[in-house]
């Protein structure tokens, strides 16, 4: 769990955060953003590069899916100032169509089941073409922040 999960993602039931933790910086949206996109393309060329049987080792891949709704939470947060709790509404905002499908995988894994195993080349190029294109999308952001300083 991030930082960033515990801070928005976690209904306190008694008490508060305050003075436990601050709120996440824009450095920590970046960083985590990063991580999980980062550990997501190492999984995915993982399986693109080296012998595995893909209709089996693509079941492997609910949790880097759901991390793909984890960045795209933070980069919302990061851009709109906005946190998004759920894969649903998430998905009324995204625009981008590899986005949008990442999301979609990681909230009906369980209904795909059959699909993952016919398809599994789809899924692994998903998740490698997504992770790549947030890599990109979070490098032009850090420069865009760079040149205005």
């Amino acid at each position: 769990m991030t930082i960033v999960q515990l801070f928005y993602g976690c209904k306190i039931l008694y008490g508060s955060l305050d003075g436990i933790i601050e709120k996440p910086t824009s450095i920590d949206l970046i960083d985590s953003i990063k991580a999980f996109a980062s550990a997501n393309l190492h999984h995915a060329r993982h399986y693109l590069l080296y012998p595995h049987e893909l209709s089996k080792v693509v079941h492997n891949l609910k949790y880097p899916f759901k991390n793909c709704f984890y960045a795209l939470q933070y980069w919302i947060l990061l851009n709109e100032n906005r946190y998004i709790a759920r894969k649903t509404d998430l998905l009324e905002v995204l625009k981008d169509v590899e986005d949008r499908e990442a999301v979609l995988v990681a909230r009906d894994w369980l209904e795909l089941e059959e699909d993952r195993t016919k398809r599994p080349l789809y899924y692994i190029n998903l998740l490698e073409k997504w992770s790549r294109s947030m890599l990109l999308k979070i490098q032009a952001y850090e420069s865009s922040i760079s040149n205005r300083i």
